[in-house]
């Protein structure tokens, strides 16, 4: 009998194996990888307006509009940006080239347009320019801009550019399916399209170069003395877990040797010449899941400081060479598919700033349709309930009940008698094992230590009588080995075939595929139960993967990524996302978890609320708990600065319970230790929206410490982050205090 049973097992094993291993071969093509046709360029050989014989630094005027004259040297695809009023203008190349630079360098600022390619087995990039390298050039020049086919007879590669004049900048696009590669032995590596587009030379001009690290940041223009060895180098939407080998704090007792760049959630850059009254902000519009930015300030590497976004067609791995043994460098199997495209919007006089910056940024994302699903509505203070955890406690696992449903109700309560209501109240450990054990959340299963389905739906409808909102913390992509184990099946693998394991090889990551499974089967339960969502995780990853032997780059899982954040938008109720990635924001109802500030990398010179004013009266944006800040008198200011909402993690027993649990790095959380903070934020916060209604902000002025921030409707708002009372325009303003005038 005994062996019959083991049988058994081992069939129904054997079988789950196959139908695992069957599914992962489905898709022998990446969904993103459809390439358009190529339409070739067209138009006439000489420019539309050479009668006018304009030109500017020998770079002759090829199209124009109301706002702004576009200048093309063409033998480098070199071009000058002039707004017409003020006369400021932008060069993409350095006028001569200097002979303690090596070619490599001198190609690249020289160049509009600059080409790595690798030859053979090789795992080093060449590069191709148009300032050394042998070409072929052709320019097709139409009223609003033109197009250029390149093409290097030596290592038989050639390209389109097309570059069109619009009325807030230009845009230029390397089309996939204009790229050639006739030398089976040589393929494309990266592009730069005009990556010293608003350079300067040893910070020569008044400005700053700004990069999207956590909210913001800015890098001021100035003469470094060589102080600086190393470039700011991010990519696009966070590293590439794919790819790479994790390196894990762990590995060295827990220690952080260096500040690290907080993840890139939003693909854009700019580059601002105060003195001169112009600046730029430069969005990847298409191709920045494989797209890096990058800042080099004066002395490294060059005397110039420039800003540019590098888009990467192979990456180079670690393929290991046996189960013992060790690695050897490769490339992907196949380049990324990549219709590369760059907007440059231009800002210029007292707009020059990267507050304009950050305004032009909102208006393009309200173009775009970015908060399409956003519900800007009134304010609310976010309540963040941990519900249950498990610890390890002999043969078993004991629950660790931090918040039950009815517990979670009694707290509403107690804050709607202090005159907080409307709480935006959002729900995790809500299933069965709690927050971490039951990853990936694959049901509606509320658990039952905390009061079952009846429980939660009795919270809900206490949430909606109090004129709040409820979401339920769902995370579709994490998988906890040890309580999932069959789940691991759909565990995403590296590009080299390995499993990525993450945390020591305690968790993983389902595959984007499995993603979007779990994530319509969510959806769909919540959905019909009336409760929104949530997601977490998914809208903070990005991976290039392997499946069926297959390669996937991120602009595959981030297709599905979409899908499945557009399938918890069921019956019209889309969900919030924690720390999203900016490919996401047109699928949320809010923003959850964001950053309030930048990570203090090495040459920042200040934090910029970058993110803040971008996003201000266009979706509800919550920063991170409030518990954990070390200064909670600065982070209100910086709420009240930004118009940013609040959000505590709240339980209702003492976070000393979560020290045997995953979650042990909460260290304070019961609410008798907040409840006096949230009532005041809420009364203070809410009597700052409700003077700034559905406004944006369009000014921001620092001086010292003290701030000031101008509203679209009119409304001012004057900070101190001092320690002394300051006066600014009459307004006195205490110390570590604001004042609100109307």
């Amino acid at each position: 009998m005994l062996n019959n049973k083991r049988c058994f097992l081992l069939i129904v094993f054997a079988l789950f194996v196959l139908t695992a291993c069957s599914r992962s071969g489905d898709g022998v093509e990446p969904p993103a990888g459809r390439v358009p046709e190529y339409v070739p360029p067209q138009g006439a050989t000489v420019s539309l307006l050479a009668h006018t014989g304009q030109t500017l630094h020998g770079h002759t005027l090829v199209a124009q509009n109301d706002n702004f004259l576009l200048f093309l040297y063409e033998p480098r695809l070199s071009v000058i940006i002039q707004h017409r009023q003020s006369g400021a203008y932008m060069r993409s190349t350095v006028d001569t080239s200097r002979d303690t630079d090596n070619h490599l360098w001198q190609g690249l600022y020289m160049s509009g347009v600059t080409l790595d390619y690798i030859v053979g087995i090789n795992v080093h990039f060449s590069r191709a320019c148009l300032y050394h390298t042998e070409r072929y050039l052709t320019v097709y020049y139409r009223e609003d801009g033109f197009s250029a086919q390149v093409f290097f007879p030596d290592i038989q590669i050639g390209y389109t550019l097309v570059v069109t004049l619009e009325d807030d900048g230009f845009t230029a696009e390397i089309p996939q399916a204009s790229i050639v590669e006739y030398d089976p032995h040589v393929t494309v590596g990266a592009f730069y399209v005009f990556p010293f587009l608003g350079h300067s030379y040893m910070g020569g001009d008044e400005g700053y170069m700004f990069i999207p690290d956590g909210q913001g940041a800015i890098i001021k223009l100035q003469d470094n003395e060589s102080r600086f060895n190393t470039p700011f180098n991010e990519p696009v939407f966070g590293s590439n877990p794919g790819l790479e080998i994790e390196v894990s704090p762990f590995m060295f007792s827990n220690f952080m040797f260096t500040i690290e760049p907080q993840t890139v959630i939003m693909p854009v850059y700019g580059m601002v010449h105060t003195g001169r009254g112009i600046g730029f902000l430069g969005v990847i519009e298409s191709g920045y899941e494989n797209a890096a930015i990058e800042a080099f300030p004066n002395g490294v590497s060059t005397d110039f400081d420039w800003i540019s976004s590098r888009f990467t067609y192979s990456h180079v791995v670690q393929q290991p060479t046996g189960m013992q043994s060790g690695f050897i460098s490769t490339r992907t199997q196949r380049p990324n598919r990549i219709d590369l495209r760059m907007r440059y919007i231009f800002v210029t006089g007292d707009q020059a700033t990267y507050t304009g910056l950050a305004v032009a940024y909102r208006e393009y994302l309200t173009n775009t349709g970015a908060f399409t699903s956003a519900k800007m509505d009134e304010y609310r203070t976010a309540v963040d309930f941990l519900g249950v955890e498990q610890r390890e406690w002999a043969l078993f696992r004991l629950n660790v009940s931090m918040t039950t449903f009815a517990q979670a109700e009694e707290i509403l309560h107690t804050l709607a008698a202090n005159g907080v209501d409307r709480v935006y109240t959002r729900f995790d450990g809500w299933t069965t094992r709690g927050s971490i054990y039951s990853l990936p959340t694959r049901g509606f299963n509320p658990a039952g230590t905390l009061g079952g389905q009846r429980g939660l739906n009795s919270l809900q409808n206490t949430v909606v009588e109090l004129g709040g909102t409820l979401t339920l913390v769902v995370n579709p992509l994490d998988i906890v080995i040890e309580t999932n184990t069959f789940e691991a099946f759909n565990a995403m693998r590296r590009v080299n075939g390995r499993t990525a394991d993450f945390m020591g090889g305690s968790m993983r990551v389902t595959t984007p595929t499995r993603t979007l499974e779990l994530s319509e089967r969510v959806a769909s339960e919540l959905g019909t139960r009336g409760f929104a969502a949530d997601v977490i995780r998914m809208t903070s990853f990005l991976s290039a993967y392997s499946e069926g032997g297959t390669y996937f780059d991120r602009a595959d899982s981030a297709a599905l990524f979409r899908q499945s954040a557009a399938a918890f938008d069921y019956h019209h109720e889309a969900p919030a996302l924690t720390t999203s990635f900016a490919y996401l924001w047109r699928y949320a109802s809010a923003l959850t978890v964001m950053p309030s500030t930048g990570s203090g990398y090495l040459f920042n010179y200040k934090h910029v609320p970058f993110l803040s004013i971008a996003t201000s009266g266009m979706i509800p944006v919550y920063f991170e708990h409030v518990n954990f800040q070390a200064n909670q008198r600065r982070f209100f200011l910086n709420l009240v600065e930004t118009g940013a909402r609040p959000m505590f993690l709240i339980t209702a027993e003492d976070a000393a319970l979560l020290r045997h649990t995953l979650r042990n790095d909460i260290f304070s959380s019961m609410f008798d230790l907040y409840k006096d903070l949230i009532i005041q934020y809420h009364h203070e916060l809410s009597y700052l929206h409700e003077h700034i209604g559905d406004a944006s902000i369009v000014r921001r002025y620092a001086q010292d410490n003290t701030v000031r921030i101008q509203w679209s409707n009119g409304l001012w708002v004057y900070l101190n982050y001092g320690r002394e009372e300051a006066v600014v325009n009459g307004i006195t303003i205490g110390p570590m205090s604001y004042e609100i005038v109307v």
